[in-house]
């Protein structure tokens, strides 16, 4: 069984480190995309609907996304979250939600 130079090692662990750095920075990247996907899909379905209780919003939103990849009911809420502090959406009683911007 051959083993491998000092060099050799060398030049497969930088490999191996260039590798899961750009893997990381992909990760990094789709999870910006689909983060994007979540907030633009709120946003849409609240401008066609002005009016809609929480679970018919998640659920438009989780319609939307299932064609390009599993939804995640946790970042939908975020998204929600973001959207009521940033002033886009408001709550009109306590579990309806109206488009404002």
């Amino acid at each position: 069984m051959q083993t491998d130079t000092p060099q050799e090692t060398d030049a497969t662990r930088k490999t191996v480190d260039e590798d899961r750095r750009l893997y990381l920075q992909v990760g990094i990247l789709v999870g910006q995309r689909i983060n994007s996907f979540y907030y633009a899909a709120v946003v849409r379905v609240m401008k066609a609907r002005q009016l809609l209780t929480h679970t018919q919003l998640v659920n438009e939103v989780i319609a939307q996304a299932k064609a390009r990849f599993k939804p995640s009911i946790a970042m939908i809420k975020k998204c929600i979250e973001h959207l009521l502090e940033r002033q886009y959406l408001e709550r009109d009683g306590l579990n309806r939600y109206m488009y404002v911007a």
